[in-house]
């Protein structure tokens, strides 16, 4: 395996043992991002080259020094174009802030490269993260097919290789659904866990920065590295954990695949779990209260660009523009009624994790959808918008502001099927512990690079 296919913790073992250097590792990163990107579209903007060599001949020639300064050390990451980089251009995606250099890099940034970490390049976005699908980014494991989003590019970037792991934004699902589409680990913290210093915000009550990754273990300690410093020191649940598994019946339109997924997850985990069924709790309501906050407050943050334009301001996305010109009409009551109903929410999950300490669910209703397609077609003649139903499942951990991880669990058709456990407020270990227990590492074939087909390990 080339060792940008290594986990996080596969390659900082071998830059320990002197098996592998920094050196040949960003090399390993960018000869891969040569082969896949004409066909991935992971990357908004790539470091310049001879700087990232000159940092990855520092940072060994310290490493020579230290032993073993961490995890992170020596890493090749990506940043969500949504995240501020000093060196590097952040537009959001958006042509109305190309060219945007900002001052300083935003804090979970900063924090990345105080590990010694290498910042390889900005990732796509969709504009503003306004979206499911990432316009332009190809799903590694079949290029017709969408990476999701709106931190595609983020998904894409991990699992073709061309990063060990990157930094993506979750507002209703955002690194969770790319996450299960690519075959990667995406894990959104706790609400506010990790600092939002520096990071262009969608709808500020809903938003939280995660990572992606290629294994639980890597998740965990890219999170503790990004983890706000004046939180209490993280810790796992000391007695045997209670899984509460969604019932099949409960969850509406699901994909055949993705349910024989989520069951053989399920009984793998009652190998070590106390398993038990449940139904979600108000899972009607969970995507209507989502956007009944999402619209407005983006709008919010807009306003002033839409109200008074500068005059040489390039425009938005046609959709875009057009959305966030209709989250302006949005009246106040509308909004107060979604906080309202926000709070039914929050207080039924916390009614529910009474009772259970993970819940296990699929973490989006089908597996990657053809990039061309304008909604997902059921098998009984009836369509759904991508827009709503892509999260369906992991919009109520940004309700709520639990902690929730999509995990590669297996295949459907030949495609990743990502399951979500979500948990308690700052038990990010536990639900990180049960995913070891479920998670496949899959390695897509990319547009002919390799012909030796997915590895499971």
């Amino acid at each position: 395996m080339e060792s940008n296919h290594l986990s996080v913790h596969e390659a900082a073992r071998a830059l320990r043992d002197g098996k592998l250097s920094v050196p040949d590792l960003l090399a390993s990163c960018l000869d891969r991002l040569d082969r896949t990107e004409n066909d991935v579209n992971a990357w908004a903007h790539v470091a310049d080259r001879s700087m990232l060599a000159e940092k990855a001949n520092r940072l060994q020639a310290a490493l020579s020094r230290s032993g073993d300064p961490g995890v992170l050390y020596g890493m090749p990451f990506g940043v969500k174009d949504l995240v501020d980089t000093a060196d590097l251009p952040t537009e959001a995606g958006s042509e109305v802030f190309r060219g945007r250099r900002p001052a300083q890099d935003a804090e979970c940034v900063r924090s990345s490269l105080d590990h010694g970490g290498l910042l390889l390049g900005k990732t796509r976005t969709h504009e503003f993260a306004y979206g499911v699908r990432t316009p332009g980014v190809a799903n590694p494991w079949e290029l017709s097919r969408t990476a999701g989003g709106s931190s595609g590019g983020s998904a894409a970037a991990v699992a073709a290789g061309s990063c060990m792991w990157a930094i993506g934004t979750d507002t209703l699902g955002s690194v969770r659904m790319p996450a299960s589409l690519c075959g990667v680990v995406g894990l959104k913290p706790t609400a506010g866990a990790i600092p939002e210093q520096g990071v262009i915000p969608l709808a500020w009550s809903l938003d939280a920065v995660g990572v992606l990754t290629r294994t639980c273990e890597d998740a965990a300690s890219t999170f503790a590295a990004l983890r706000r410093s004046t939180l209490p020191a993280l810790a796992r649940t000391p007695r045997r954990l209670r899984v509460g598994v969604a019932r099949a019946d409960g969850l509406g339109r699901v994909q055949d695949g993705v349910l024989a997924v989520v069951d053989h997850a399920a009984r793998t985990l009652a190998e070590s779990y106390d398993v038990t069924d449940v139904d979600i709790p108000l899972l009607e309501h969970h995507v209507p209260v989502g956007f009944g906050l999402l619209v407005p407050e983006a709008s919010s943050w807009h306003e002033p660009l839409l109200r008074n334009p500068a005059p040489d301001l390039p425009p938005y996305e046609q959709g875009i523009h057009a959305s966030l010109l209709a989250g302006l009409q949005v009246r106040a009551v509308d909004y107060l009624r979604a906080a309202r109903a926000r709070r039914a929410v929050v207080a039924a999950f916390a009614e529910l994790f009474e009772r259970i300490d993970v819940l296990l669910t699929p973490t989006t209703p089908y597996v990657a959808p053809v990039a061309s397609e304008p909604a997902v077609q059921w098998p009984d003649g009836t369509a759904e918008p991508f827009e709503t139903s892509m999260c369906r499942f992991t919009a109520c951990a940004n309700v709520t502001g639990l902690p929730a991880v999509s995990v590669p669990a297996g295949l459907a058709g030949g495609l990743p099927v990502g399951v979500q456990l979500i948990g308690r407020a700052h038990s990010e270990l536990d639900i990180l512990q049960v995913g070891s227990r479920i998670e496949m590492r899959l390695s897509p074939p990319i547009g002919g690079v390799r012909d030796d087909g997915p590895s499971f390990r």
